[in-house]
């Protein structure tokens, strides 16, 4: 799947989530050991979602 959208900083913490909607491959990059990234996206009952993360070498 090709990346269709960035993280936009600041996206540290759930309250400044970045909203991803399903079926977008996003990107992202951690600054340092202690930085987490937050994402939302929203489902009905009975839908599954599979996260896949990917780390470049």
């Amino acid at each position: 799947m090709a990346i269709t959208s960035y993280e936009a900083e600041n996206n540290d913490s759930i309250a400044t989530a970045n909203a991803v909607a399903l079926g977008t491959a996003i990107t992202g990059q951690l600054m340092n050991s202690s930085d987490a990234d937050y994402y939302k996206f929203t489902v009905s009952a009975g839908d599954s979602v599979s996260l896949v993360p990917y780390v470049s070498p």
